[in-house]
């Protein structure tokens, strides 16, 4: 985001040989769909955005503007689950791809793995990271070829470690 919009047009003309999949949120304010649609369309590459839209509504707009080829909800940020299918069909209605945002260690993310494991196009965006501990043993971390399992248990699929919790309550 910390690119004007001749600046991100600039910097998509200098990578497109390098065929990245798309620019994440290249301008400030994100919520500029107009200057999104313009690097998309002036730079030649696609945009991926969304990442702190809050609605439908803000993903309709976004994508009636031209803004992204990639729209990437975060299914906690705008609500839960039944907003998020209704963005994921928004945008296939429209041609757009969906790359949920999930920096998430909790249930946002393994909620996000249930509703990607619906749909064609599997991307996820992974806040990777070693840490001191994980409430789902490690089962929801990527392999080695970046593969993530969609846990198969009740509920969203994994009990947290009820271990972790008490290490880490705060009282």
């Amino acid at each position: 985001m910390p690119l004007t919009v001749e600046q991100a047009i600039a910097f998509a003309t200098t990578c497109r040989d390098a065929r990245p999949m798309f620019l994440e949120e290249p301008v400030w304010p994100p919520e500029d769909f107009a200057a999104l649609a313009e690097v998309r369309s002036k730079g030649g590459l696609g945009i991926a955005a969304g990442e702190n839209a809050c609605t439908e509504y803000q993903f309709r707009q976004m994508m009636a503007a031209g803004a992204v080829s990639h729209a990437q909800p975060s299914v906690i940020k705008v609500g839960g689950i039944t907003e998020f299918l209704k963005i994921a069909a928004l945008a296939d209605r429209l041609g757009v791809k969906i790359v949920p945002h999930s920096p998430y260690f909790g249930p946002g993310l393994l909620a996000t793995l249930h509703l990607l494991a619906t749909r064609d196009d599997g991307l996820v965006e992974l806040f990777y990271l070693k840490r001191e501990a994980c409430l789902w043993g490690g089962r929801a971390d990527s392999d080695a070829t970046g593969h993530v399992a969609v846990p198969s248990g009740v509920g969203l699929g994994y009990e947290p470690d009820r271990e972790v919790m008490e290490r880490y309550r705060v009282t």
